[in-house]
């Protein structure tokens, strides 16, 4: 029998072998390319760190005949003395929050430093008002008509007379306060309550031409009075209004003024007592919290006194007046 010895079959290297370890040399050469270029940049090491730092040779393992998967396990370069790897410098730099990642309390402070400021309220909506008022007028009825019948005269020194009839202006100011009572779209109704003074003045010219002119004043009338009423407004910024305004006064009259002044008369003042109303149109334009505007007014004072004053009227007084009345204020 014969024995037939089988030769070995020398190994051989199948083609999907040859190309997988082909692949892996591709992949590992720029590695190592990259490493070589980082050792150039930096330089090198002193005989004392060479011998500190082991050194590290880039290597391949590559997978048995048949095995699916491309190999995984290439070894890193390792990194040349005095670099700084990327997650060194990260774990050693501050982090930094964006908008979204700030803790809440910082939040929170922006929002109250850029929260805007508050919108002041509209004239129309505010509850409460504080105002001044001043004006002038003219006066007439009544104790004025009775005054402008009497005439003041001067002599002059070369004997001549000049006469001239009286005039009278009145003059008046005062505080209030308004708190609102209803509310309806642009339209509100408030209720004021206030202090006013009013003096009635009496004034006469003298002269002309050729002869010293001069012009006298007296006060005439003097009162003070509590005013109390309701005031409707319509309107936001521009506004208008309306109000019927009355209550108690108590004053001095003062009859022929000039005629104690300048003539010498002796004419008792007289205490008055009696009540005042005030009806009239306004306007006025609301900025922020202040207030500036104009009242057309028509007021109507009735008092009396004990004594009978002029024979013409007895102890019963009137007089009427049309003011223009200018006031400022605030709202809130």
């Amino acid at each position: 029998m014969t024995n037939l010895v089988r030769a070995k079959r020398p190994y051989s290297v199948s083609a999907n072998t040859k190309a997988r370890r082909q692949l892996v040399a591709t992949l590992a050469v720029p590695l190592i390319s990259v490493a070589a270029e980082a050792q150039q940049a930096t330089p090198a090491p002193s005989a004392t760190d060479q011998a500190s730092v082991p050194q590290t040779v880039p290597s391949a393992t590559f997978p048995e005949e048949g095995a699916a998967s491309a190999p995984s396990n290439l070894a890193a370069p390792a990194a040349p003395s005095g670099a700084t790897s990327p997650n060194a410098a990260a774990a050693t730099t501050p982090p930094t929050h964006s908008a979204e990642q700030r803790p809440a309390e910082a939040i929170l402070v922006d929002a109250e430093q850029l929260a805007p400021s508050p919108i002041p309220k509209a004239f129309i909506d505010s509850f409460f008002a504080l105002r001044l008022e001043l004006g002038g007028g003219g006066p007439f009825g009544g104790i004025i008509d009775q005054e402008k019948n009497s005439q003041i005269s001067v002599v002059y020194s070369d004997g001549s007379v000049k006469t001239a009839n009286v005039s009278h202006n009145a003059f008046h100011f005062g505080a209030n306060v308004e708190v609102s009572a209803l509310r309806a779209k642009s339209v509100k109704l408030t209720l004021r309550g206030g202090y006013l003074y009013t003096k009635i003045g009496q004034s006469a010219t003298l002269g002309g031409g050729q002869y010293e002119t001069k012009t006298f004043d007296a006060t005439l009338l003097e009162t003070h009075a509590a005013l109390f009423g309701p005031v409707i407004y319509f309107g936001k910024k521009w506004f208008g209004s309306f109000q019927v305004l009355g209550g108690p006064l108590t004053g001095t009259l003062h009859p022929i003024p000039l005629g104690e002044q300048i003539e010498g008369f002796n004419v008792p003042d007289y205490a008055v007592s009696g009540w005042l109303l005030r009806v009239g149109p306004g306007f006025g334009y609301a900025w922020k919290t202040f207030l500036i505007g104009c009242d057309l007014l028509y007021s109507r004072s009735s008092f009396s006194s004990k004594d009978v004053v002029y024979t013409n009227l007895g102890s019963s007084l009137l007089l009427s007046t049309i003011e223009i009345n200018g006031f400022v204020g605030l709202h809130f």
